[in-house]
Parts: C-alpha cells; sequence; structure tokens
C-alpha cells in the first residue's frame, strides 16, 4: 500500500535533503561502484511513494531485495550471503564473458589484473513483482514458500566493506544493463560484426565487469543489482565459491512473505529469526491479496495547495 504524508514544502525539502545520498562520495573505501550511462535510467526512475524510495537524479534506494526459500534461510542466516563464481552460473548466456578468451586484446602479464577471478551475489533494486515470485517458486510445496529480504543498502555495504577489509577483498557493485538488443549481446566479440566499441577497444578491468552486468532485454522485471568480490591477494586459493557472514540482525528492515506461503511454515520462519535474532517486520506480499480495500465511487479530488507533491519533478 502506497503511503503518503502532507508536509509543507519546507518540510519535504528537508527530509528529502537528508534522505538523498550520493552512494559514489561514500565512505566505504573497499566498495566501487560501477557507473555508465545505462544507470541515468536507474536514476531517474524513482519517485518516492513510501519509506524505502525518494525522487531524484541521483536516486537512492533505502534496500536491496533477496529473494530466498525458506528451506535455505537458516543456512543464509548461519553462514551468510553465498557468493558465487560466474562460471558456475546456470545461464551459459550469461557466463560466457567471464569464461572467454580475452589474449588477443589484453596483454598476457596483465590477463589477471585485468580478467581476475571474482565472486558474484545478485539482488535486485525494483518492487517485487508476480514474476520475481513465480522464478524462485516450483511446483513442489517446499519451494513454494519463498521470502523476500529486505536488506538496508547502507547497512549492508557498511558490512561488506568492514570484511572486505578484513579479507583483503575489494568490492564492486553495479546494476544490471538491459539496454543493448540481443543481436549485439551475440556478436559484440567478433571484430567484423562489432557495431560498438564500448568495452574492447580500450578495455580495462571496468570494462570486463561491465561485460558481467550485460542482460538480455527478456529479464528487465528483475532489475537486478551485482555485487562482485575480487581478492587483493592473488596467492590466496580460493573455492568456486564464497560465504560472506553478515549481521543479518542488523541489516534486515523487513521480510516479505510470498503471496501463497503456506500458513504452517510462518511458525518454522518465526523460529528462525528468533533464534538468530532477527526482529523486523515481518509480512505477507499484496500482490494478490483478495481483501485489498476497493472504493467503489471513487471521486477524484482536486489538489490541495498543501500537497508536497506539487514542488517535485515526479516522473
Amino acid at each position: 500500500m502506497i503511503k503518503t504524508v502532507k508536509l509543507s514544502k519546507e518540510a519535504w525539502q528537508r527530509m528529502r535533503s537528508e534522505r538523498i545520498k550520493d552512494i559514489t562520495d561514500s565512505d566505504w573505501e573497499k566498495i566501487k561502484f560501477l557507473r555508465n550511462k545505462s544507470d541515468e535510467i536507474i536514476d531517474s526512475q524513482w519517485f518516492y511513494v513510501d519509506e524505502d524510495y525518494i525522487n531524484t537524479f541521483k536516486a537512492y534506494a533505502k534496500h536491496v531485495g533477496k529473494y530466498i526459500r525458506v528451506s535455505h534461510l537458516e543456512s543464509t542466516f548461519a553462514n551468510g550471503l553465498f557468493f558465487q563464481e560466474p562460471s558456475q552460473w546456470k545461464d551459459d548466456f550469461e557466463s560466457r564473458f567471464y569464461k572467454a578468451d580475452y589474449s588477443n586484446i589484453v596483454p598476457i602479464d596483465k590477463i589477471t589484473t585485468f580478467t581476475p577471478r571474482l565472486y558474484a551475489c545478485c539482488f535486485t533494486y525494483g518492487f517485487e513483482t508476480e514474476a520475481a515470485w513465480m522464478t524462485y517458486s516450483g511446483n513442489d510445496d517446499q519451494s513454494k514458500n519463498v521470502v523476500r529480504l529486505e536488506l538496508n543498502k547502507e547497512k549492508l555495504f557498511s558490512e561488506l566493506n568492514n570484511w572486505a577489509k578484513l579479507n583483503k577483498f575489494t568490492v564492486y557493485v553495479g546494476y544490471v544493463n538491459y539496454t543493448y538488443p540481443l543481436h549485439l549481446l551475440k556478436t559484440i566479440h567478433l571484430a567484423n560484426e562489432r557495431e560498438n566499441s564500448l568495452w574492447f577497444e580500450d578495455f580495462s578491468l571496468k570494462n570486463y565487469l561491465s561485460l558481467l552486468l550485460q542482460k538480455r532485454q527478456a529479464y528487465y522485471n528483475e532489475m537486478e543489482e551485482r555485487i562482485f568480490l575480487i581478492s587483493d591477494d592473488k596467492s590466496v586459493s580460493v573455492s568456486n565459491n564464497i560465504c560472506v557472514q553478515l549481521p543479518f540482525e542488523s541489516i534486515t528492515d523487513k521480510i516479505i512473505l510470498c503471496p501463497d506461503f503456506q500458513s504452517d511454515k510462518e511458525k518454522e520462519l518465526n523460529d528462525i529469526c528468533s533464534k538468530y535474532r532477527v526482529k523486523c517486520k515481518i509480512q505477507r506480499s499484496e500482490l494478490n491479496a483478495k481483501s485489498t480495500a476497493i472504493v467503489k465511487n471513487l471521486v477524484i479530488e482536486k489538489v490541495s495547495e498543501k500537497n508536497p507533491w506539487r514542488f517535485c519533478d515526479l516522473r
């Protein structure tokens, strides 16, 4: 449900100035933010509708979402967020840039510098959608019990920064780009068919990571944000996956249950949260709620001069 509060112009502007953050100027010195032109679309699409989002050209979403099955929730709380090497991704189309041979455009002695081994974890910066719930739900009873963790973005990055400093990693964060058409993504590695020199003509680590943020337009509804971990110590041997232990009791602001979450599983969920001291709001998704109040005789009111939305560029 959209929550609105009537504010004076001054109160609105004061609240907005306090809430807006330009994360590129943050104190998270071990976190690098990958920015490109496609991010301008993301930066301008948010408007303030509840406590999570605010309208600004430098948009700042207070939360990132992480969909997870209840059957995996206790393991996540106990062991941490699961970061996977892209070579392990199920979608070969997404992992192909990670597994590609770059020796024709990168000096041999720079291969590990420009194309290092890394680990990724995916989140969503968007609102919950029916398509997202369906993606993480299956046909069996266990897979239907999915929740969405609403993680406080500022606290999450702070904790990742602390972990990176202790474990000699650098954290990179970027939005997935759904802009480029499929035919370009399929042929961009071919010199004679390349329509765009965005990545390969001046190859760098940033360009390499940007390749790992390219996704087909068909998946735009995921509105995905990816966090990459790269070890600063090349001599350390790491497995295909990394679990980053985090204080979920302090970074989890809300847990949303999928629309068809089974009632008899709510006690199990509450027990897990209690065991790991995760004391946050738990609510069922309202996407398919039959009890949603509908005003039968709807009357559109004239906008009041005191309405704070009059002073905002809502897109």
